[in-house]
């Protein structure tokens, strides 16, 4: 990390400086989310056929954390080899994003209970970890130990890890419950009216409001960007409004303008508040 540029902490919280890394690519490429991955070279132990106790690549493929910000793999990743990197990292990245192991090891898929317990920003339960009395135990999925087919494929997201990742989509309408939101528009003080200018200037607050997670590890928060528009005229077609500082690119924004082009005598009826692909009409 002192390399990238990243050692204002001290040793041991290393991971501070790995989770100020991704908050600079996160900005730097005007991404929702970023990650690290550190790949082990452990081509020499492979090569040399170093079985020395204690060596990294002897004893462990890849690990993270859960909802973490970090991945480590190593080159031959174990038994599954450089061929299979790919199916491991997919593994990694289901924990990085709240998905618990499937397999029957570390406290996590062990006894009946583990079967009940609920991970992810959804808060679903682990009812495909292998342990015989849960849901679906036999069910593939890449949470299990990563493994693959004849054809080298190994990628099945089943029902429950797609809902630990935030996939489920309770309504059904094609959007995943944690963008699936309703945004609020308040406006605080209206132009004149009628306004003496072709300019209209609203002080007014629009936000989208998170869908809310029941998982006490977790905060509510969304991805989601907010933006209003306005028409003049039922047959007239929706235009987005100028926002106060120049640019609709967030869940929240202050104040917006409309710029109106046609003569004539309006009245204000209604506003549309518009965030990705919904339009609900206030």
């Amino acid at each position: 990390m002192a390399y990238l540029g990243y050692d204002s902490y001290n040793q041991n919280d290393y991971m501070l400086e790995v989770r100020d890394y991704d908050n600079f690519l996160r900005s730097e490429l005007n991404t929702d989310w970023a990650t690290t991955i550190f790949v082990v070279d452990s081509s020499y132990d492979l090569a040399n056929d170093n079985v020395t106790p204690g060596l990294f690549s002897n004893w462990v493929s890849a690990y993270t954390s859960i909802a973490g910000f970090r991945i480590v793999l190593t080159r031959d990743n174990d038994g599954w080899e450089f061929d299979h990197f790919g199916e491991v990292l997919m593994h990694e990245i289901g924990h990085l994003f709240g998905s618990p192991e499937e397999e029957l090891a570390g406290g996590i898929c062990e006894v009946s209970s583990d079967c009940l317990r609920t991970w992810g920003y959804l808060n679903v339960p682990n009812q495909n970890c292998k342990y015989a009395a849960c849901a679906h135990p036999d069910d593939d999925c890449i949470m299990h130990a990563p493994r693959w087919d004849a054809s080298g494929n190994y990628n099945t997201v089943c029902y429950y890890t797609q809902g630990h990742v935030g996939w489920h989509d309770s309504d059904a309408d094609g959007v995943p419950d944690p963008r699936d939101t309703e945004p609020t528009l308040t406006i605080n003080c209206y132009p004149s009216s009628p306004s003496p200018s072709y300019v209209l200037t609203y002080d007014a607050t629009m936000m989208d409001i998170p869908w809310s997670t029941t998982n006490p590890n977790y905060i509510d928060v969304t991805i989601n960007t907010v933006y209003v528009e306005y028409r003049i005229g039922s047959t007239d077609s929706w235009r987005r409004t100028i926002v106060g500082d120049g640019a609709w690119n967030s869940p929240y924004e202050e104040d917006f303008k409309i710029v109106i082009f046609q003569n004539g005598t309006f009245t204000s009826t209604c506003e549309r508040s518009m965030k990705l692909d919904t339009c609900p009409e206030f």
